[in-house]
């Protein structure tokens, strides 16, 4: 069990009451919060996303042929989806001794053949990386003179 307290808006209470009301009696606060944020992770994860496109019908995303703007860096959910499962939800940066990075949170679909030298939104081109990997890996394609301006300095 762990302790966890936080200051919420007033519109906070309100909607969690109302969520309490719908529940089924004798939830604590902490198992009405769990059930949310599960439902939540359940509806929105990548798997639960190509789960409902299949029940719609939607052809298999391995089959799939991509098909991006050629001037937008945006990447279409579906691609997203398939690089996150592929990926397996972790970053795809391996160290020269074979080591893979162990990071599964705050990852970004990252370019192998950058954007800016006309790399595609296709998934073969496609990885997941954190962000420090993601860093490195656009200074080693583009050179660090290129990536510096668009460093945060803190």
């Amino acid at each position: 069990m762990v302790f966890s307290q936080f200051l919420a808006a007033e519109e906070y209470a309100e909607v969690f009451d109302d969520v309490r009301s719908l529940m089924p009696g004798g939830m604590s606060y902490g198992e009405i919060l769990l059930a949310v944020l599960r439902e939540y992770r359940d509806r929105h994860s990548p798997i639960a996303r190509q789960q409902r496109r299949e029940k719609k019908g939607a052809a298999s995303l391995h089959s799939h042929q991509w098909e991006c703007a050629e001037a937008t860096r945006h990447i279409p959910d579906e691609v997203r989806d398939v690089v996150f499962m592929r990926d397996g939800g972790q970053c795809t940066f391996v160290t020269p001794g074979g080591t893979r990075c162990q990071c599964r949170k705050g990852l970004q679909v990252d370019h192998i053949d950058p954007f800016a030298n006309r790399g595609t939104c296709d998934p073969s081109n496609l990885r997941l990386l954190c962000g420090g990997h993601n860093r490195l890996m656009a200074e080693r394609a583009m050179g660090r003179h290129v990536m510096q301006p668009y460093w945060r300095h803190q």
